[in-house]
């Protein structure tokens, strides 16, 4: 029986892109894939001929000389990804059911300003003292700018202040301070509740520079893992790993579902850290750390849909739009459930032959996992009846709301699908269909954030949980992770290389 030195377990982009580092640097890996798809949250899949996104639907910081770009030369996907950039002067559009006024997130920190002060002109120091912060807040956090040197006075303000109190400090514009956090399905952040740090870095990545795949972004999990391969590692799908096994403090072995074990000197999670405590024994999940961090809140998850469209009836829209059906932008995780869906972000796929028109576009509102989690461990693709009546209830309702925003759109639709929040927990593992795991809290910080290295010496944790979540913050959280086996300075160096 062979013995690895690294088992990593999930193969979404936070293991895969630790194996990766991992095998390049001379370990030998092996990835452990519960599923029948590799990738977790950027895997893809089809409808109609039209592939879409299961998670990573657009990505920022990938200009030459940006921070993911520069990160993304090093995992070799530059050259080989297929990106579509988002336009210029509108990537993101902030809309509300009571404002027939449509408003733009730009790319570029002084033409974000600018479009902003045209809708907003009174508002002119505002907006100007916010893409300052916003700007300073990249500089600070280090791994966020390749480096290891942390300024922990400006870390710790943004970390200890909350989004929604900083936007009510910055100026009294209901109207403003939603547009600026309109983009908050990025994040699910809660009012009084979500650091700042959380929306300034993601808002940070896209102003940059957004991005969308052309082709799905799973074509990240095809190329890292030819790469794994190529370096000597071993990545295995429908392997669900069902036990750890410990000898002594340490894991001997993973166990899996068919009843294979796989010997490591050190294992490494991209599963949520609740699923992967209880693949651990009874009397070590008793303890405190285990107990904090499977009993941690999670953010809330999501009802998606996926529509295809007639030939030549819907134009390919090169930017995203955010709908709120009032003038509040922040999640509600107790919502009253017959007033569903509030909002929703509606994106486009991208053509394959870079038509005007789309082949298809997916929709995703905030929803409680709660609303469909009575058929947990029923099958995908066989659920009961009341689960199907259910789904089909509220994807109607969705695209209603889908209609008031598009009038006339229905008659352009082809066919139309959609998932639940337990259909995203059965396909990612992701605790309860959280769509971004951890939920972090800034009223207590320390308490919610989770390192990549555990109590047991030989387990650590990688991808969403463990810094934060969307390509950019995986990808940091990736590189954290394998800094605990190879060092920060070391990895960061070569990193900077490409």
């Amino acid at each position: 029986m062979e013995k690895y030195d690294v088992v990593v377990i999930g193969s979404g982009l936070g293991g895969l892109q630790t194996a990766y580092i991992l095998s390049k640097e001379g370990y030998n890996v092996c990835v452990l894939e519960q599923g029948k798809v590799f990738g977790g949250s950027i895997q893809n899949f089809a409808r109609d001929g039209v592939v879409f996104d299961s998670g990573a639907h657009y990505v920022g910081a990938l200009d030459k000389g940006q921070s993911l770009h520069r990160y993304f030369d090093y995992f070799d996907l530059n050259s080989k990804l297929k990106i579509k950039r988002m336009d210029d002067d509108l990537f993101d559009q902030i809309s509300f059911g009571d404002d027939a006024k449509d408003y733009s997130h730009a790319i570029g920190f002084d033409n974000f300003s600018e479009k902003l002060i045209s809708d907003f002109p009174k508002e002119k120091q505002a907006i100007q003292n916010y893409t300052k912060e916003l700007i300073k807040m990249g500089e600070s956090f280090p791994m966020f700018n390749l480096s290891s040197e942390t300024n922990y006075a400006d870390v710790n303000k943004y970390i200890n202040q909350g989004v929604s109190n900083y936007l009510e400090t910055l100026t009294d514009n209901k109207r403003l301070q939603n547009v600026l956090a309109g983009s908050n399905l990025l994040y699910a952040g809660e009012a009084n509740k979500t650091p700042l740090y959380v929306h300034g870095l993601i808002s940070n990545s896209y102003i940059q520079s957004s991005y969308r795949f052309i082709g799905g972004s799973g074509q990240m999990a095809n190329f890292l893992i030819k790469s794994i391969k190529d370096f000597g590692g071993t990545v295995i799908k429908n392997k669900r790993v069902v036990s750890l096994n410990m000898d002594g403090k340490k894991i001997l072995n993973a166990t899996t579902s068919d009843g294979d074990i796989f010997l490591a000197d050190n294992f490494i999670s991209n599963v949520h850290p609740n699923p992967t405590f209880k693949m651990l024994p009874k009397e070590v999940t008793k303890k405190i750390y285990f107990k904090r961090v499977s009993g941690l809140e999670n953010t809330i998850s999501v009802f998606s849909l996926y529509i295809t469209f007639k030939k030549n009836s819907f134009k390919y829209i090169n930017h995203n739009i955010y709908y709120y059906k009032g003038n509040n932008v922040w999640v509600e995780p107790d919502y009253n459930e017959d007033e569903w869906p509030k909002s929703l972000l509606f994106l486009t796929q991208v053509p394959k032959d870079e038509s005007e028109y789309a082949e298809g576009a997916t929709v995703m509102s905030f929803m409680k996992y709660s609303e469909f989690s009575k058929w947990e461990g029923t099958e995908i693709e066989n659920r009961p009846e009341g689960y199907n009546t259910l789904k089909k209830l509220k994807q109607d309702k969705l695209l209603d709301l889908v209609e008031e925003r598009f009038p006339g759109i229905k008659n352009s639709i082809k066919s139309i699908y959609s998932s639940t929040p337990l259909t995203y927990k059965d396909y990612t593992e992701t605790h309860e269909g959280s769509i971004y795991g951890v939920s972090r809290d800034y009223n207590s910080q320390a308490r919610s954030t989770i390192m990549p290295n555990t109590k047991i010496p030989n387990l650590f944790l990688t991808g969403q949980n463990t810094n934060m979540h969307g390509v950019m913050g995986v990808t940091v959280g990736s590189v954290q992770t394998a800094s605990k086996f190879v060092g920060a300075d070391y990895l960061l160096g070569k990193i900077k290389l490409g």
